[in-house]
């Protein structure tokens, strides 16, 4: 099994992510021999790649079933302008079934270095992950997890908690809170903190498939500073109230709406500044045919002190296989925002989106009457 992605900025053509991966199973038990190499350009800052730089990341390994779980070796190559390093890495993943509601999970890793550039220094980091799932209700699931990655530089958390509740047959509550920390062993170093909460429910009527909804609340943390200083750097608060529905009138149309109003609290650096705002965003959606669409799409931004910014344009899209739309657009005017423009195209100029609709038909992928992409 092998796949091959390629990912582009229509913004900045020296923006780009190639991916190639591979998978072989060796034996009936589950052994199995895989690769993967990633390469970006000026991609993502957190695989500390930045408007100057660019890299690559590989990995070579072999996973077999062991003691209940699955035991992994795997060679790992990073480089950048900056140099090139290699590491052994070596772990273990169990998933235990404690009773009939409860499932356990936990995964030990370590990571060696084996090479790397000139002037700089090999390094040891050890990983542990501990985590639990709730199976036992047919209306509420809830899982959790725990991860820890020490090394020289400093200690990493991160810890995910999910929950959902169907209320009644058309309601959902759903809760999700995602926390990370980094802290930096040495006086110079910075430590770091973000937490993200999200709570809301969700509506969709058994009996009609004519309009969703979902109303949420989320909360955003992040904190940043130089380790063992008295002063943060960065503070940041965002609480955000929004609604977003789906209405679908009839076969080929369909029109979404987004209301959300976003508070502000931050310090930058010894500054503190605090605003709101409000955010509108409409988009209608018509089919032409089984596999082509055509939309429009709008959205407001209201500042507290009654500032405006607008995003106005249209986009064509193709149903690539079932359910999945792959959409080319482009925005005559645009704003950016890094909270308002989640679920929308906002930035000025061409943007590419790729939208994947889940319903009831969803397994009925080789039924002609479901899957469009297939001939009648």
């Amino acid at each position: 099994r092998a796949s091959l992605e390629f990912e582009q900025d229509l913004d900045h053509s020296d923006r780009r992510l190639i991916t190639a991966s591979a998978d072989y199973q060796l034996a009936q038990d589950g052994t199995r021999v895989y690769a993967r190499v990633e390469n970006g350009q000026s991609w993502y800052a957190g695989n500390g790649l930045n408007g100057s730089q660019s890299g690559t990341f590989a990995r070579v390994g072999l996973q077999t079933p062991w003691l209940g779980g699955d035991a992994y070796s795997e060679y790992r190559m990073r480089s950048a302008i900056s140099g090139e390093a290699g590491e052994m890495a070596y772990g273990l993943k169990h998933t235990i079934k404690v009773s009939d509601n409860w499932r356990a999970s936990s995964a030990i890793e370590a990571v060696q270095t084996v090479y790397t550039a000139a002037g700089s220094t090999k390094s040891k980091a050890y990983a542990v992950a501990l985590g639990a799932e709730y199976l036992g209700s047919a209306t509420s699931k809830a899982s959790a997890r725990l991860e820890l990655r020490t090394d020289a530089v400093a200690d990493n958390w991160l810890s995910t908690v999910n929950y959902a509740n169907k209320l009644s047959p058309d309601w959902t509550w759903l809760t999700k809170n995602y926390f990370s920390a980094s802290q930096a062993k040495a006086a110079s170093g910075v430590d770091t903190q973000q937490d993200r909460f999200i709570t809301g429910l969700a509506y969709r009527p058994v009996d009609s498939n004519q309009l969703n909804g979902l109303f949420k609340y989320e909360m955003r943390l992040e904190k940043s500073g130089q380790a063992q200083a008295a002063v943060t750097d960065v503070n940041r608060q965002v609480h955000i109230v929004g609604a977003h529905l789906d209405y679908h009138p009839s076969r080929p149309v369909w029109i979404n709406a987004r209301l959300a109003n976003k508070w502000v609290k931050e310090t930058l650096s010894g500054a503190n500044s605090s605003y709101s705002m409000s955010v509108l965003g409409l988009r209608a959606t018509y089919d032409i045919t089984d596999h082509v669409s055509v939309g429009l799409q709008g959205s407001l931004i209201k500042g507290q002190y009654g500032a405006y910014q607008r995003a106005i344009g249209a986009e064509l899209g193709y149903l690539v296989s079932q359910n999945v739309w792959a959409t080319l657009g482009y925005n005559v005017r645009g704003y950016k925002d890094i909270d308002a423009s989640v679920g929308m195209q906002t930035n000025k100029g061409w943007n590419l989106g790729l939208k994947y609709k889940f319903d009831e038909d969803i397994f009925s992928g080789g039924n002609p009457a479901v899957n469009k992409t297939l001939t009648p």
